[in-house]
């Protein structure tokens, strides 16, 4: 293989950059490539693609734990679907979790086109479960690549509900209710906004230690706080601090957004300014920032200082604006 390569490296066919074993090789240009590539019988392409995905996986794991879409991308090419949804997954969470939006989009989206091909041939209760996450996970990655208002997040959202009720899963399916829920609030739907928020709420709390519950406070405080309750937005914000555990919920603002401590806290900070408690509402404000910075999640640390500076605006302070 090596003299191969280096035979190609001469003809000026390929570029080499680093030292073998170690060196990558790329073709000089794109039209070699795919000449190289359709020469090729479409059955052994088949077989290299699975030869690669495999030697990733079994020799490279590092490569393949970092670049998941590399290996999704040689099983579907070898025509292996079931272990290509799974990687492409993993390659979107992993890029959620990076705030890549866009590429998680991506990466979802070639999941799911795969996901329902393998359920249109060999429907399962398993394979429903994953594509409501998949699903889920599509409507999160579109929450920050759209826009909570997009048709495309709240189509992704819809979609994921009517999965939900296919599978016995409630925690995928609270993932669901908030996407609708923040759709209805960023459009101006009082009435869907209020039922939504009322239904994850209820079936958070009626399940036993229901990790999700302090996410449905938070939904009800701030559609509270929409409707002028500010009392009783200020009790849900609570509930939702009082209940965070970094253990339980690190993971939450990938799920919901945001860090919910932190939305809960900068929400409430602005509540204990309508209800005239400023002491309360200033060093609240100042550890929502700090949580959502602890949380490592940049939408979390955008979030916080959007409302901080909301504060600011309210106190006639533009030093605390600009800050």
């Amino acid at each position: 293989m090596r003299t191969a390569l280096a035979q190609l490296e001469e003809a000026e066919l390929l570029f080499r950059s680093g030292v073998p074993p170690d060196a990558r090789y790329t073709f000089k240009h794109a039209l070699v490539q795919d000449i190289a590539y359709e020469i090729l019988l479409r059955s052994r392409r088949q077989v290299l693609h699975r030869q690669i995905a495999d030697a990733l996986r079994g020799e490279f794991a590092a490569i393949a734990a970092a670049e998941p879409e590399l290996v999704a991308h040689h099983l579907t090419q070898a025509g292996l679907d079931e272990p290509a949804i799974d990687w492409w997954g993993k390659a979107g969470d992993q890029a959620l979790r990076r705030s890549a939006f866009k590429e998680a989009a991506a990466h979802l989206g070639k999941a799911i086109e795969l996901a329902d091909k393998l359920a249109g041939m060999a429907p399962g209760a398993a394979l429903a479960s994953n594509r409501l996450h998949l699903q889920t996970s599509l409507g999160n990655a579109l929450f920050w690549a759209k826009g909570h208002q997009a048709p495309e997040t709240s189509a992704a959202f819809a979609r994921a509900r009517e999965l939900a009720n296919q599978v016995e899963d409630a925690s995928e399916r609270f993932s669901a209710y908030f996407g609708l829920w923040v759709g209805h609030l960023n459009r101006g739907e009082p009435a869907p906004m209020r039922e939504m928020a009322e239904l994850f709420l209820r079936e958070a709390t009626a399940r036993p230690d229901c990790p999700e519950a302090l996410v449905g406070y938070r939904n009800s405080g701030v559609t509270c706080m929409y409707f002028g309750d500010f009392v009783g937005a200020h009790r849900h914000f609570q509930n939702t601090i009082e209940l965070y555990d970094p253990a339980r919920h690190g993971d939450f603002a990938n799920r919901f957004g945001t860090d919910p401590r932190a939305a809960a806290e900068i929400f409430d900070a602005l509540t204990l300014w309508v209800l005239g408690r400023v002491d309360e509402a200033l060093p609240l404000a100042d550890r929502a920032v700090a949580d959502a910075e602890s949380a490592a999640h940049a939408p979390s640390m955008a979030f916080a200082l959007l409302y901080a500076a909301m504060l600011g605006l309210l106190r006639c302070n533009p030093k605390a604006v600009a800050t």
